[in-house]
């Protein structure tokens, strides 16, 4: 299981096939660089790479320092030590380029640091003043192919109280495995008029 810190900002993140999605853009002859922005004045583009399972996108999410735990070798996702499952949506559809690399990206990386996307540069990290590294945002590798994944919502079993005043102590899971039949209805799955992403106590 691959264990980071992600550090959302700009209201989400979303999972890219970073190959298939520069292609994609070079198809529709996008010279911009701040993703986000270009979305959102070509929603169609949007959703159609969302269909597509180039790009999957979860918002709103909470901002700030989040665990991230994904698991990509076993035969079904267990919980992380010291944390308990308290929402789970299932059957995402992403497709994978033959690069072999997704990356798990910040809206604001994708909006300021399209540039080094371009280039190849994906993953993004940062330390705090204790040391500790920081993601906005994270590659890891996956075999070309089409992949279902899981996001799963997961909440400390003990909270300090620091964490229970400030509403903190949560982690994302995700689970990707390759099922024979693949559903692909990523345009409904990544409706946020439909879901709610955030890890906070209101969505318990």
């Amino acid at each position: 299981m691959i264990e980071k810190t992600i550090f959302p900002d700009d209201y989400g993140i979303a999972f890219l096939s970073v190959d298939l999605f520069m292609e994609e853009i070079k198809k529709k002859k996008c010279k911009a660089r701040k993703f986000i922005s270009y979305f959102n004045k070509h929603m169609d583009i949007y959703f159609e790479l969302i269909d597509k399972g180039i790009i999957v996108p979860f918002h709103p999410v909470n901002a700030g320092d989040v665990p991230i735990f994904i698991e990509t070798e076993s035969q079904n996702f267990v919980c992380p030590q010291g944390y308990q499952k308290i929402f789970q949506y299932d059957d995402f559809y992403l497709k994978v380029g033959p690069q072999g690399i997704v990356t798990l990206a910040s809206f604001g990386h994708l909006e300021y640091y399209g540039k080094n996307i371009a280039g190849g540069e994906t993953k993004r990290s940062y330390f705090d003043l204790e040391g500790n590294e920081s993601f906005s945002a994270i590659d890891f590798p996956l075999a070309q192919g089409e992949y279902q994944f899981s996001l799963i919502a997961l909440k400390k079993i003990d909270r300090t109280e620091y964490e229970i005043k400030y509403d903190m102590g949560y982690a994302y899971g995700f689970y990707f495995s390759q099922p024979r039949d693949m559903i692909k209805d990523n345009l409904e799955k990544c409706d946020d008029d439909h879901y709610d992403f955030r890890l906070m106590s209101s969505n318990q």
